[in-house]
């Protein structure tokens, strides 16, 4: 039965679609995509992504870095976000969040808009992210009594942590191309930031 929290810890929740690269793209697609959404998202500004890529050739490990313009458009309160670069498209909602329920009908709007604008030849990757902060005591606090997910350390090994980061990848439904992953990880006392999300290829 799905917990309804009275704060809910949710900070920005990000849905991105990546489309087929070899699809034809016109610069003019982002301000057009503004155009059919500017009612909802009336501000925009033109910003720039920097993108690290690692892969592997024949000399080994080889590292790309490549900047892609974007526009960026916002609602009035600024808790509405579309985001349209080169075959790429990402909504998010930032806080407050409510529910799925609310955050469904924007991903589906700023998407309908760019395929109708864009027209790309096909979808190659999509993702669905939640990222979580939660402000606890500042004594030691019990992990588990917060989380479901946590890190164990055994007992060989000092229960008090100054940061730490895990991870974790789960199937989801009959294709292993679809996941599941939590990322929880935490850099200063009373703070954690905890990531959970999922992606189908």
């Amino acid at each position: 039965m799905p917990y309804t929290y009275m704060n809910p810890p949710v900070v920005e929740a990000a849905c991105e679609f990546r489309f087929d690269a070899s699809s034809s793209w016109d610069l003019a697609i982002p301000g057009q995509v503004y155009t059919d959404l500017r009612e909802q998202f009336p501000d925009k500004e033109q910003a720039q992504t920097i993108e690290a890529t690692l892969g592997v050739g024949n000399e080994g490990f080889q590292q790309a870095i490549s900047r892609q313009e974007l526009l960026k458009m916002e609602s009035h309160d600024k808790t509405e976000v579309v985001q349209v670069a080169a075959h790429r498209l990402v909504v998010s909602k930032l806080r407050p969040y409510s529910s799925w329920g609310e955050f469904r009908p924007l991903i589906m709007r700023a998407f309908r808009s760019y395929l109708g604008v864009a027209q790309p030849a096909g979808l190659y990757r999509m993702g669905l992210r939640y990222i979580n902060r939660l402000n606890l005591p500042q004594e030691p606090a019990q992990l588990e009594d917060y989380l479901e997910y946590y890190p164990f350390t055994g007992p060989e090994l000092p229960s008090m942590m100054d940061s730490f980061l895990v991870g974790a990848t789960f199937p989801f439904g009959e294709r292993s191309s679809r996941s599941g992953r939590a990322v929880i990880g935490s850099s200063r006392p009373g703070l954690l930031a905890a990531g959970a999300g999922s992606r189908r290829n």
